[in-house]
């Protein structure tokens, strides 16, 4: 939620804002390893001297149900005194949902987020989803509210922390760290409650190439396998 240099935007769309150059990534993931709940995913990143522009599409699912999806966003830095700033970004996400045989219905929704140093190792973030409340055909899609802190100790060690409430659900902590031994390698591990999960991942980065590795974990449902490719230019 609080860390920049994110090309998704997922998290919060500010962070597009923070990214230095421009940025293209692939990911994919099988939910539970079951080819039926398979995404793939692709996100670019434009930087601007206005702002930064971000645009990406994706899908989930297989033949007989499926939700594919678009996404365009924009986000930019605004000085706040002489020398802090803060970064603020939209994005509008089209998605279809389709059953195989039984129609398909389409929702627009809305994400906000702002992303802000409040000391020189520390940033926190907020982000708003589905700001207009929208859904398919009456049933809504998850609202969410996040706030989360990032503090960095020093080059090789970040600590995460989020708070996170969806509208119709209770509240979701999260926490999670990064280890960097060597430059070019980061280790990630992290957890979250309601639900309970773990995760782990890796990446690996090789001059304008970076690859990831993660797998999330849910102690009944089993691992969710995932991975990513970006590349800078």
């Amino acid at each position: 939620m609080a860390l920049g240099g994110d090309v998704w935007g997922s998290s919060n769309p500010a962070a597009w804002s923070t990214l230095a150059q421009r940025e293209v990534a692939l990911y994919a993931d099988q939910a539970y390893t079951l080819a039926e709940l398979r995404t793939g995913a692709i996100r670019v990143a434009l930087p601007f001297r206005m702002a930064t522009v971000a645009a990406g599409a994706q899908t989930f699912g297989f033949e007989e149900f499926r939700i594919t999806g678009g996404m365009i966003g924009a986000a930019r830095a605004f000085r706040l005194g002489t020398t802090r700033r803060v970064h603020a970004g939209l994005a509008a996400h089209v998605q279809n949902l389709s059953f195989e045989n039984h129609g398909s219905a389409t929702a627009v929704s809305v994400d906000a987020g702002v992303l802000t140093d409040v000391l020189p190792r520390l940033t926190v973030g907020a982000r708003a989803s589905n700001l207009l409340g929208t859904g398919f055909a009456g049933a809504p899609l998850p609202r969410h509210l996040t706030v989360g802190a990032a503090f960095r100790a020093d080059p090789r060690l970040t600590v995460v922390m989020d708070l996170d409430q969806e509208v119709r659900e209770e509240l979701s902590v999260r926490a999670g760290v990064e280890i960097k031994p060597v430059p070019m390698l980061a280790i990630r591990a992290g957890a979250a409650s309601a639900p309970l999960r773990l995760g782990v991942g890796a990446a690996v980065q090789v001059n304008r190439l970076t690859a990831d590795l993660a797998a999330s974990i849910h102690p009944v449902l089993g691992v969710t396998p995932g991975l990513g490719l970006s590349a800078r230019f």
